[in-house]
């Protein structure tokens, strides 16, 4: 599930890069990380609000 803004994790990484320090360009899904500053923990990067993705309020 996609981050939202308020998460914790929400641009709480010190660096884009794995555990052994390679560079990660790329969330899950093929989002381009850094989005909006930092990246984020976990698999996926915030990008959007998802709640309402698909247009309805």
């Amino acid at each position: 599930m996609p981050l939202s803004a308020s998460s914790p994790a929400y641009n709480a990484a010190y660096i884009c890069a794995d555990a052994q320090g390679h560079p990660i360009a790329t969330d899950e899904r093929g989002v381009a990380r850094p989005q909006f500053g930092s990246c984020d923990l976990g698999a996926y990067e915030y990008d959007n609000d998802y709640i309402f993705a698909n247009g309805f309020d």
